[in-house]
């Protein structure tokens, strides 16, 4: 009978098992919320202003919201590697609100705006999430490279390669959001034939487009910042900025920046990402009906056979690449400390039969945390976080004490009923 107890228990414990949503950190009711918000690439600063001071407003007007602050775009010296069309809405709610229902209508406010792309988190979501701020495929394929055209070009026909490994549901390129950008590129020919040097064109056009900081203005304890820079109505256009003066050396008679120079918008990217001092795109593969090492194993022989420029490499990482590091880690760390319990045990017991059985049984401890984590992961979407985990390590531990304990005295108690003189 005993047999068949321990079998249903060892039955019902792993049965408990597929069931487990396993996640790093418990969820915190936390009443500091942030709601990162990101508009169009090139969104000027008044726009952001406006838009930031009408989200605020709502988001304000909500119940169950204390008050609410704004950071846009990045200081001078921030850390916040984000642009002018990024803003950092900082919401704090009352202790005595519904915090699920304040919660929801703060995210409802926020969708609200079309083409405005937004993200609710809160602190310890943030903080957690730019530490581990790789791509979200399970596997990813990395390209290398530094010509931002070639590298896209090249991504896009190694993502077409990918799509017909079976096995592979879908993959996307994750690139960068493209901005309009002022483009001047000189001619040689003309700068010569006026008598220009191409540094000269381009540090003019510089200052007169962008401003050139030539010092400091102090007063009243304040600093102000001294800028050499052309007039707004002189750069209003790309007619106006093509018509901005260029001195020459014959008799300082000043040429058009558009007769030694092509002035023009390009999209280019908002933000450059390097790794290893070279540029990278990722193309995200989603897997399934295979498994997904054999879909790892496939991809790396494409990217054997395909031909990469001088420079160009790629690498799989992903998502899966790191549960298998992690994999083989734990296993490796769980081998050696379950021989080292056994050794302990063995130690305790002087007895290898008696220790591992005792190791054998000791996992049964855990069946009833292990069913009650499976029932509020299905019933109320609960993950298994980091502190269930060291629960049912805990319980682990107060399990192989008192059996330790528990076998010790029956066999304190043997070696004494041994000792007894025996009855007449």
């Amino acid at each position: 009978m005993s047999y068949v107890t321990v079998g249903i228990l060892a039955v019902m414990g792993l049965g408990a098992l597929p069931f487990l949503r396993p996640a790093l950190l418990p969820t915190f009711k936390e009443p500091e919320i942030i709601v990162q918000i990101e508009t169009a690439a090139g969104t000027s600063h008044p726009e952001m202003v406006r838009l930031t001071d009408r989200v605020t407003g709502e988001l304000g007007a909500i119940p169950g919201v204390l008050n609410v602050g704004a950071l846009i775009g990045r200081a001078e010296f921030g850390d916040r590697v984000v642009n002018i069309n990024s803003a950092q809405l900082l919401v704090k709610i009352a202790p005595t609100a519904d915090y699920r229902a304040t919660v929801e209508a703060i995210d409802t406010a926020i969708n609200g705006y079309p083409g405005v792309k937004s993200e609710l988190q809160t602190y310890l979501n943030q903080t957690i999430s730019v530490a581990d701020a790789e791509a979200d495929a399970p596997v990813v394929v990395r390209v290398y490279g530094q010509d931002w055209t070639i590298l896209r070009d090249k991504s896009e026909e190694l993502r077409q390669i990918l799509s017909g490994i079976d096995g592979v549901a879908d993959s996307k390129i994750d690139l960068p959001r493209e901005e309009p950008t002022l483009e001047v590129e000189v001619n040689l020919t003309d700068a010569q034939r006026h008598g220009v040097n191409v540094g000269d064109v381009r540090r003019t056009a510089s200052t007169l487009v962008n401003g050139l900081h030539v010092g400091s203005l102090y007063q009243e304890q304040k600093v102000f910042d001294v800028v050499v820079w052309s007039t707004p109505k002189t750069r209003g256009n790309l007619t106006d900025i093509g018509n901005l003066l260029i001195d020459t050396p014959f008799f300082k008679v000043p040429v058009r920046l558009e007769d030694v120079a092509e002035v023009r918008f390009v999209a280019r990217p908002s933000v450059i990402r390097h790794e290893n001092v070279s540029r990278y795109v990722d193309i995200g593969v989603n897997v399934k009906g295979r498994d997904a090492g054999a879909i790892v194993g496939e991809i790396q022989d494409r990217l054997r056979q395909f031909q990469f420029p001088l420079e160009y490499h790629a690498e799989v990482i992903g998502a899966y690449e790191q549960q298998q590091a992690a994999q083989n880690r734990l296993l490796a760390f769980a081998a050696v400390a379950l021989i080292g319990i056994l050794l302990l045990l063995q130690a305790a017991f002087e007895s290898w039969r008696l220790a591992i059985l005792s190791l054998l049984t000791l996992p049964l401890a855990l069946v009833g945390g292990l069913i009650a984590l499976a029932t509020l992961a299905t019933v109320e979407a609960q993950s298994v976080s980091l502190s269930a985990a060291f629960g049912l390590l805990t319980v682990f531990g107060i399990a192989a004490r008192n059996q330790i304990m528990l076998i010790r005295h029956l066999r304190q108690l043997q070696a004494n009923q041994k000792q007894a003189p025996g009855r007449k």
